[in-house]
């Protein structure tokens, strides 16, 4: 789908503030978790593409976890190509996940990172500094 220009879908869910990877991606939030049927949810994230120097293949990950840290699902799946990467544009990326709320224990939660692709090397989260402290954002699903 294509907008018109400085316009993009608002998250439901938006970070506050928004988180930037070390591939000057920014994260902007996500919409909430939908379960579409007793087995499958949906998942979006809303994210900034960044001034790509380097058009890397990159891919997402979302790791459904329980209280515990316990991972029930994941899926991943590749950013656009990264060539293709204008610096500002918002991109709403959709994803499919095993719902499996039963083998886990409330409260659940989302991790979302990325990965340079083929090599799986984690594109870290940077501070307010641009120091590198996690490899994914952990995101609270609502009860």
């Amino acid at each position: 789908m294509s907008m018109a220009g400085n316009s993009a879908p608002d998250p439901q869910e938006p970070l506050d503030p928004p988180v930037l990877l070390a591939n000057w991606v920014t994260l902007l939030g996500t919409d909430s978790l939908t379960v579409f049927d007793e087995r499958e949810a949906l998942w979006q994230v809303h994210w900034r593409t960044g001034d790509n120097p380097d058009p890397a293949t990159y891919h997402f990950f979302n790791h459904l976890i329980d209280s515990n840290e316990t991972r029930l699902a994941q899926v991943d799946a590749p950013a656009f190509d990264g060539d293709q990467w204008w610096a500002g544009d918002v991109v709403v990326s959709r994803f499919v996940i095993p719902w499996l709320p039963e083998d886990g224990e409330s409260p659940f939660a989302m991790q979302v990172g990325m990965y340079r692709y083929p090599e799986l090397t984690a594109v870290p989260l940077l501070d307010e500094a641009a120091n590198p402290y996690a490899d994914a954002l952990t995101i609270p699903l609502p009860e």
